[in-house]
């Protein structure tokens, strides 16, 4: 008999799913139980190796508290770091979203340029 993989749906950002919108976490959901995992903080002076170790210590992590799931894994943040994680997990066989939305500005009287963002669609990083 044949069981079916719990579905998880992984959120490595620096924005917690408890401070998303009605629409994204619904959106989440229909990949699975939501998890938070939060993002690094990224040194700007890393260099590649020190980003790849990064990379690898969160490939571990994603891989450890996901086996025997069914894992989709949101992933935002600084991009060489991004790259790296994707890289890795999508040839573990792991589906990688990046969030969409729509940005919207609005200007003050005093001149001060306030965005709100909108969220629109998971998007994957390689179809």
């Amino acid at each position: 008999m044949r069981t079916e993989k719990e579905k998880i749906f992984v959120n490595l950002s620096n924005h917690p799913s408890s401070d998303w919108g009605e629409d994204q976490l619904t959106a989440a959901q229909l990949y699975g139980r939501v998890v938070d995992i939060a993002f690094p903080a990224i040194p700007p002076e890393a260099d590649e190796r020190v980003i790849s170790q990064m990379a690898d210590h969160y490939v571990a992590i994603v891989h450890e508290m996901t086996k025997d799931k069914a894992v989709t894994l949101h992933v935002m943040g600084e991009m060489t770091f991004v790259f790296r994680v994707v890289s890795q997990l999508e040839t573990m066989g792991v589906t990688c979203l990046a969030s969409t939305t729509e940005r919207i500005v609005h200007v003050t009287d005093a001149g001060e340029k306030l965005s709100e963002f909108h969220f629109v669609r998971f998007r994957k990083y390689n179809s």
